[in-house]
Formats: structure tokens, sequence, C-alpha cells
């Protein structure tokens, strides 16, 4: 598929997602109607007229995969589906995004990503995977969290990429970049780490080490810019920028000692290229230091809980593939570190939380990741 066809799906599946059920069940008979349907549709839109909203708003993955493989009779689900109804104020809310990654030149794939799915989720998943004729990856995600932290670490160095900062009312997390404003140098990182989620107000102080990390926490500056989390839609930038006070040292966008890339300079990036295939990144953190990850998908949409917050909707994200479910790309405390690539030394984004994708049954640790461009260009923000 061509980059083009991918996003033009993407945004038909995501504006169907937002029809309530009942309107949805449209476009379910106009599949029907085209001779597109499974057995397993035709058994669901085959029910009743008034059970149709709740049989689309059934979370039961066990029945849903019995009634696909013939194994439950339609009365049956249809009754299951019923009950299931009874607990839908105790589920969350169901969310389907249809980001995209390169397979080859010119080539892309539909990289679906569910979060507690629905009938009717599911549904326009496997519409996603006939229109894309199998071009698509299915991953469900799960645990994901803000990487926030609320546990102590030492932290008294000089300030630079990686060090540990934060708002005093804000969980502890990363310096991620040093950049320029007309104020001034200034450090970024999320808005959940310096701007305690949007709840801060400008000109507040921000301090490193973060004051749950040491007894000698010294202000370094005061909130500049930063984006709110508290917001009903879906947020596309977890970000905020500090100005530094004039006598604060700092060893700049250099990759610490004893790290590899020690010495060089991480600088402002363009976007990321998004044909590019298995693109390897690194990031420096507060908490697990340098790591290496791929990007798995780009343009993918996440809800993440945040402490002192809860749930919170982003869109426009990056995922990045852990190593290994041992070798974690970012853990708590990490969230604001810089994500670059190694082979430019561009900053791509800043890590924001991760947690566990599922694709046929294999897990696998991911990380979403914010991309840092737009929010520089609206802020007037550069390279040092």
């Amino acid at each position: 598929m061509t980059l083009d066809e991918v996003r033009a799906l993407k945004q038909e599946m995501e504006d169907a997602v937002q029809e309530p059920p009942r309107a949805g069940l449209g476009l379910v008979q106009k599949w029907i109607d085209e001779g597109r349907a499974t057995e397993f549709v035709r058994r669901v839109f085959d029910a009743p007229a008034r059970v149709l909203p709740v049989l689309f708003e059934s979370t039961e993955p066990a029945l849903i995969t019995a009634c696909m493989r013939g194994q439950l009779p339609r009365g049956d689900f249809i009754q299951a589906a019923l009950v299931a109804h009874g607990r839908e104020d105790e589920k969350p809310p169901p969310r389907l995004s249809v980001g995209y990654s390169a397979v080859g030149k010119n080539d892309f794939r539909a990289e679906i990503r569910l979060q507690d799915p629905d009938l009717y989720t599911m549904l326009l998943t496997r519409e996603i995977v006939h229109r894309t004729k199998g071009q698509a990856r299915i991953g469900k995600y799960r645990d994901l969290h803000a990487h926030s932290d609320t546990s102590t670490q030492s932290d008294g160095g000089s300030l630079q990429v990686g060090s540990s900062v934060g708002h005093p009312k804000s969980p502890a997390g990363t310096l991620g970049l040093f950049l320029k404003s007309a104020e001034g140098i200034g450090i970024l990182s999320n808005s959940h780490i310096l701007a305690w989620c949007g709840r801060a107000r400008t000109g507040d102080p921000v301090y490193s080490p973060h004051p749950k990390d040491s007894g000698k926490a010294k202000q370094i500056g005061k909130l500049r810019s930063f984006t709110s989390l508290i917001n009903d839609e879906a947020v596309a930038f977890d970000v905020a920028f500090a100005v530094l006070a004039k006598d604060v040292q700092h060893q700049g966008n250099r990759i610490p000692d004893g790290m590899p890339d020690a010495g060089k300079s991480i600088k402002v990036g363009k976007p990321l290229p998004v044909g590019a295939v298995d693109l390897k990144v690194a990031k420096i953190g507060r908490t697990s230091q340098f790591t290496s990850g791929v990007v798995g998908a780009f343009d993918i949409d996440a809800k993440l809980i945040y402490a002192g917050l809860g749930e919170v909707k982003l869109t426009g994200m990056l995922e990045v593939e852990w190593p290994s479910p041992k070798k974690a790309f970012s853990q708590p405390g990490d969230s604001g570190s810089v994500v670059y690539r190694p082979d430019t030394m561009e900053a791509v984004g800043l890590v924001v939380g991760g947690g566990v994708r599922v694709i046929n049954g294999t897990e696998q640790g991911v990380t979403i990741v914010c991309p840092l461009t737009s929010a520089m260009t609206e802020w007037g923000l550069s390279s040092p």
C-alpha cells in the first residue's frame, strides 16, 4: 500500500469509531450488502434489532472468539452479550488506532492498535485487514503508563541530558534537551514532569535533581511554556519548556561520559522519515540511562495512565519496540528523555510512557514517544 492509501484508511476508520454503535450499523450493513462479511458478522447482524447496539458494546473476547469459530450458538451469544452489557460501566471505553510502518520502498502496512476492544472495534479491525489485503499488523496494548517516578534516585551531578528534573508537585522525570528561546537557554521535558500535567502556572519553579531524588534539590529555572493534559479530547503533545537561570551551569546536549556516543551532541532534527524500515533509535534517561530500540509504528494513538491524573488519550505518537522484555527502552522516571537517531544524532521525540503490546499472542514491550517538531515551531525553540 502507498502511504496516502494507509492515511486515507486511517481517517475513514477512525471517523467510524467516533460514530455511536447504532450509526455504525449502517457501515456494517454496507459491508454485508457488498458480500464482504464473514459468517461471524452475519451471525451478529441477524440478531434482533433491539439487541444490536448491545452486541456492539460487548467486550467479552472469549465469547467473540467462540462465536467466530461457530462454537457458540447465536442465541447464547446474544444472551451472554446482554449480561456483559450490564457490567459496561465497569469497563474502560474501547479504542482503535490505525498507524503505519514501512515494509519496503514506497510500501506500507497498516499498524492497528486496540485497547479494551469491543465488538464494534473488532469488526472495524476485520474491515481494515480486508481492505489492506492482509497488509496489516494487529496489536493490543496493555498496561500503558506514563513513565514518571515517585521513587527516589540519587542525582546530584552536573546538569546534562538525562538529569533528574521536575516541578515540585510532579513526579520525577528526565531532562530531555537544552534549547534556545527568546528568553535564553532552557530545558525541554514532558508536561507531566515540568508542568504537573498542565495544572502548573507559567513562572513556577523547576528543580534538578527533583526534590524526591535529593535533599539538595536546586531551583534551576522557571516554567515558560507547556501543554495541558487535562482535556477530554485527544492530546497531541506532552511537552513543557523551562528557561534556565543565568547562573546555572550545564553540559548542553552532549552525550554524558561512559555511554555509547559519549561526547557527541544531539541536535534538533527533522521529522523521522516514515519510509524507513526498522529505524533504530536511542535515548538517555534518569532511570535506565542509555538504551536503544526500533521504531515499530508511526502516527499511533494510545491511552496512558498518568499518576495523579488518570487516563489521557494521546494522538500522533511514535511506538518504539524494546529489544526484549528484560531490556526495557524506558522505565518509570524516564519520562521526558530525548529519543534520537544514533546514525544522525538528531532528536526525534520525548519518552512519554510505555507498557505491553501483544501481537499473535506474543508480548512485546513498547515505549510511546511524543514527536517534537510542531511544539518547537509553535514556541520558537531551536538548537542552542
